[in-house]
């Protein structure tokens, strides 16, 4: 298990992913599956789906 906010160590490492967005999972499966929620690389779905940098 990796926890990181790095997308790049998380294409590099894993197999499967979970986001998970102020507690609540937004996406949980494959790498190449949750990419192509966005119909981007896994950062950028990482940023769509959890509304992008917060403060």
């Amino acid at each position: 298990m990796l926890s990181t906010h790095i997308m790049q160590e998380v294409e590099a490492i894993c197999s499967r992913v979970i986001i998970i967005d102020h507690g609540r999972i937004v996406a949980d499966g494959p790498i190449g599956e949750i990419s192509s929620l966005a119909g981007a690389r896994l950062e950028e779905t990482f940023r769509h789906l959890t509304g992008g940098e917060r403060q």
